[in-house]
This record gives structure tokens, C-alpha cells and sequence, in this order.
């Protein structure tokens, strides 16, 4: 079942890619800057994580996205945990500058953990990268602020906030 509907939901994202559809009428602005560099932040209690992505846009309603990033869990009691990650997404969104946005990918996750004096480094794995939430950015050139919920270097479901400028 979890295989057909990644199949269904891999295809669907390639649709968009081969043959984008225009969602809203012939009046949308044409966007002008197509490239976008932000830095993402996440800070509460015991954990934080802070990441760099570069995303480009294929058309208004669809961008492909990277980004590189790092997070820490604090425990009080015993070894810090860490995660270093690269990020792969497709990220859909809704039409003029004030944006919903929806993210689906993948992050490739190293987990490494201090002991002491001691780094114990785990397997890479890849996990699921999921994103939503709200989106301010103009068509032409430029600052950005995105606030969504996502779990893209971190394993985990929080907030986060992205601040950046298109070019």
C-alpha cells in the first residue's frame, strides 16, 4: 500500500515537470527571478539546527530544492546527539507572492554521537523530508521569510523559520 502511494505521488510530481499546468488564469505574472538562497533556523529548548538551500524554480507552482544543515539534541542527562544532512525536494506552491507551500523529498542523515571524549558515528540513512506552511516572496528580485513545519534535518516534526533573497 505505502509502495503504490509513493509511486502515485512520484508521478504525479514528474507530471508537473514534463507538462506544467497552468492552475489559475492567463493573467499570472511571469516570475522573474528564478533562483533562491536562503538560510533556515531552528532553535527551542535542548535542540537546534541551522541549514543553508539553494532552491530554483521550474515555473510560478513548482521549485526543485537543496540544502545542507546541521541540528543538536542537548540531553541532561547523557551524550549530545548530532545530525548532519543534505536535503533533496520538490516544493509545490500556490499562485502570487503570498505563498502556501508544500515540500516533499528526501535528507540523507549521518548521526554521529559524543561519548565523552569519544565520537561514535552511525551509518549514513536516508529519511523522509517533509514541508509545510506559509511563504512571503515576490515575483521579481527580492528578500524572502518562510515559516513551515517539516522535519528536514532533524527527524522530527518542528518549526522553523528561513530568511533569504532570489536572484
Amino acid at each position: 500500500m505505502k509502495k503504490n502511494i509513493l509511486i502515485s505521488i512520484i508521478f504525479f510530481i514528474f507530471s508537473f515537470l514534463i507538462n506544467p499546468i497552468n492552475l489559475h488564469s492567463a493573467v499570472d505574472n511571469r516570475r522573474e527571478a528564478l533562483n533562491v538562497l536562503y538560510t533556515e533556523a531552528v532553535c527551542g529548548i535542548f535542540m537546534g539546527s541551522i541549514s543553508i538551500n539553494y532552491e530554483r524554480f521550474l515555473n510560478n507552482y513548482l521549485s526543485i530544492r537543496y540544502g545542507i544543515g546541521k541540528s543538536i539534541y542537548i540531553h541532561l542527562f547523557g551524550d549530545d546527539d548530532y545530525y548532519y544532512g543534505h536535503t533533496f525536494m520538490l516544493n509545490l506552491f500556490n499562485r502570487n507572492n503570498l505563498k502556501l507551500e508544500f515540500g516533499l523529498g528526501i535528507s540523507l542523515m549521518k548521526h554521529y554521537k559524543s561519548e565523552g571524549e569519544i565520537v561514535v558515528n552511525k551509518p549514513w540513512k536516508i529519511c523522509p523530508a517533509i514541508a509545510a506552511g506559509y511563504r512571503y516572496q515576490p515575483l521579481s528580485h527580492g528578500w524572502m521569510f518562510r515559516i513551515v513545519f517539516s522535519n528536514v534535518y532533524y527527524c522530527g516534526r518542528i518549526l522553523s523559520a528561513s530568511f533569504g533573497c532570489t536572484f
